[in-house]
């Protein structure tokens, strides 16, 4: 699960241009907060000399989206159109996990469709998110998906903006999710997995 982030720049020559945030750009994001993935110290991410640990994730123009669950094994799936997944949660929810300090992990069963909490993503204005399940699809047949709070499309973290009470345009914080579906085989996560 890839997150690309790009921020529209405003050239007088160039209308509605757009351009894509690299690992610079994205580790200043990451400085200023705008990612909350609780993914912990017990997290299993490739380097533990690294702080914070989400810099582990970034790559030259995406950052991994590592997961921090809980786990919710669903009866059905759902894009939240102008809702937030965690009030929709309980209809859904046949059977829910959390990570804790289970070190098995989740195992997830082969044919079943899963929602897990990555965490908040609070975009500065002017920026939105594309993310790409194209890793996990290509390299071992999971599909998932990425689902935002609020938003009626999968795999889009969209320009929130919000003004404040000064007229000045804001940010807001959405909650993101994965959902999750092993197409051929049975597959255990932990969290911080990405």
């Amino acid at each position: 699960r890839t997150a690309c982030l790009s921020q529209k720049r405003l050239y007088p020559s160039v209308p509605n241009d757009e351009f894509v945030l690299v690992d610079k750009d994205l580790k200043q994001l990451i400085d200023q907060d705008c990612f909350d993935f609780d993914i912990g110290p017990e997290a299993r991410v490739p380097s533990p000399l690294v702080s914070p640990p989400l810099l582990d994730y970034v790559q030259p123009a995406t950052i991994d989206i590592p997961i921090s669950g809980p786990v919710h094994l669903l009866k059905e799936r759902v894009l939240p159109f102008r809702q937030n997944l965690s009030n929709l949660l309980p209809a859904l929810t046949l059977q829910q996990w959390d990570f804790g300090d289970n070190e098995e992990g989740v195992l997830l069963l082969k044919g079943q469709s899963y929602l897990i909490r990555c965490g908040k993503v609070t975009l500065p204005s002017g920026c939105r998110g594309v993310l790409s399940p194209k890793s996990s699809i290509g390299r071992i047949d999971v599909m998932v998906r990425s689902v935002v709070d609020g938003c009626g499309l999968y795999d889009v973290i969209p320009e929130y903006t919000a003004a404040t009470a000064d007229g000045v345009q804001g940010s807001q914080c959405a909650e993101l999710w994965v959902e999750v579906t092993p197409r051929s085989f049975n597959v255990r996560i932990y969290r911080g997995l990405a």
